[in-house]
């Protein structure tokens, strides 16, 4: 076997390819040893090795607190329950007014509440304060139709307090326009 010239390799950045040069293994084994080519990759493979190590066994012990937590809320969440804000007052739960119908029958009163199902929140509003204008604008008036638009307030006023609506602030309650109806009468 032909042994190159050493000069051949002077060139070569690697010292283990200039040292390759001698066939005997066990003369090129303590060069190999010596070399620290590629020291700081392995350092670094090793720190990233352990960051995501530590990583995941932090986030392995997390999990265990999250899920506890999450089936806590779960079962705080599963047995509250929840009051409309029509009843709530400034000392907790209020008193919600009971309307007595003063013009329309119970059976009238029954199906604009049957009929009022179908309509959304929105709309529930938007009638409530157009049936509320119509009647507080009428009041005085003598009008024999005023107590029967009272009347469908209240039915209006019933519906979107089983929905949880809140009646908007610029439109007077059923109590109010009932009040506003007594007292206009001779």
């Amino acid at each position: 076997m032909r042994v190159p010239d050493r000069h051949a390799f002077e060139g070569c950045h690697w010292p283990l390819m200039r040292e390759r040069a001698v066939p005997n293994a066990l003369m090129s084994f303590p060069l190999f040893l010596r070399d620290d080519t590629g020291a700081v990759t392995v350092d670094w493979t090793v720190l990233a090795a352990a960051v995501v190590g530590i990583g995941l066994a932090s986030a392995a012990s997390l999990r265990i607190g999250v899920a506890d937590l999450g089936r806590d809320i779960n079962s705080s969440l599963s047995a509250a329950s929840v009051a409309g804000l029509s009843t709530l007052g400034a000392g907790g739960a209020a008193e919600v007014y009971e309307h007595t119908l003063l013009s329309a029958t119970q059976a009238t009163y029954d199906r604009w509440l049957d009929v009022l199902d179908s309509y959304s929140d929105a709309a529930l509003v938007g009638i409530y304060q157009t049936v509320a204008a119509y009647a507080v604008a009428n009041i005085g008036s003598g009008s024999s139709i005023v107590p029967l638009y009272i009347d469908l307030a209240a039915a209006i006023d019933e519906k979107m307090r089983d929905a949880g609506v809140v009646r908007p602030d610029d439109s007077p309650s059923v109590e109010a326009l009932v009040a506003d109806y007594n007292a206009a009468r001779p």
